[in-house]
């Protein structure tokens, strides 16, 4: 216990004779002893110094005292490391999710946007336009993809190349 601040020893050691009957800690503690079946004629002196000596000292105190004494450093350090990573992983958590929210706000403004603007187009130029031009572009993509999906297929080797029928190949790849 001698590492321990000297308000917190004062407090564990004298904690009967520091506090006085009217402190919220000790009426706190004494309307808990129903619950935990202590007798009601005890005390509150009695009380704290019987939960002092039988759960805090020998569970908490102790085992903190002896950890932060030892010679080896070695558990304070893991801690501090465990400490470290738990709190930089929380922070790496926070970061995703303000970048996750922003990437949907932006995608769903572009997205209704989009909606706006189609119907914007529809209401200025008229539905029988709008169709023709729905016509238009869907025929350019059909050339493109058609035009990819040739390419595609002489890429395999599907059709054969007036180069490679000539006979007067450079060398090389065939």
């Amino acid at each position: 216990m001698d590492y321990l601040p000297e308000q917190i020893q004062t407090l564990l050691t004298k904690a009967t004779t520091t506090l006085p009957l009217d402190h919220p800690l000790l009426k706190n503690l004494t309307t808990l002893a129903l619950p935990l079946g202590l007798p009601l004629t005890l005390p509150t002196t009695e009380i704290m110094s019987h939960l002092r000596e039988t759960y805090l000292n020998p569970y908490i105190i102790d085992p903190l005292s002896t950890l932060l004494t030892t010679a080896c450093p070695d558990y304070i350090s893991v801690l501090l490391l465990v400490t470290i990573l738990f709190i930089s992983l929380k922070i790496l958590d926070y970061a995703r999710r303000v970048v996750l929210f922003w990437v949907g706000l932006v995608v769903r403004l572009l997205w209704w946007s989009a909606i706006f603007a189609a119907g914007y187009y529809v209401y200025t130029v008229g539905l029988v336009q709008t169709g023709r031009d729905v016509g238009w572009v869907l025929g350019a993509l059909g050339g493109f993809v058609e035009g990819f999906w040739e390419g595609v297929e002489g890429g395999r080797g599907g059709s054969t190349s007036s180069s490679s029928s000539s006979g007067s190949s450079r060398g090389g790849w065939v």
